[in-house]
């Protein structure tokens, strides 16, 4: 990997931590533990301009330094399943090339809310846990059209990036808001 692209994920990773830390701050107390996804506007514009494999890697580190950094080891295990699974139901839809970014964004939020309350269910034993899906899948589908869209206009006005190949460039076309 060239030292610009490496330069470039690692400021794509302080990116997203730095949102996933003020997203931390905000008071939203809609549902205890409850997020926006902020920093999955990053992770939807690697994915976009750069690739699966670089934006899975921005997701693997952000995901352990805000873990060691800001949370613990059970924050670890829900972030890290609504993570890797609203990543791959992403990144299938995104290979179809039949959805908009703000369609497979809305996608990943609800897969992100199904993965964590499916952890929750597993650690606490509670079954019930499965009543939250009526509030938090609204909050997935609102909160992925919000990330998505502010990921398509920085899709969509970021000129090419240092480590983006010129073919990737070329044949990247400008995700629909």
């Amino acid at each position: 990997m060239k030292i610009r692209r490496l330069s470039l994920l690692a400021l794509f990773t302080s990116f997203a931590l730095i949102l996933g830390y003020v997203e931390s701050l905000l008071p939203l107390t809609v549902l205890p533990g409850f997020r926006i996804g902020l920093p999955n506007i990053v992770i939807l514009l690697v994915l976009w301009r750069m690739g699966a494999r670089d934006a899975a890697a921005v997701s693997a580190v952000r995901l352990i330094l805000s873990a060691a950094l800001f949370g613990s080891l059970l924050s670890l295990a829900y972030a890290t399943a609504g993570a890797v699974c609203s990543f791959l139901v992403m990144l299938g839809l995104r290979r179809t090339r039949l959805f908009s970014i703000v369609a497979i964004s809305a996608a990943g939020g609800v897969t992100h809310n199904l993965a964590q309350i499916a952890v929750a269910m597993g650690v606490f034993g509670q079954a019930a846990l499965i009543g939250f899906l009526p509030l938090l899948l609204p909050l997935g589908i609102l909160s992925g059209l919000a990330v998505g869209f502010v990921a398509a206009l920085l899709c969509a006005r970021l000129p090419r990036l240092p480590g983006e190949s010129a073919p990737a460039a070329e044949k990247r076309r400008t995700p629909p808001a």
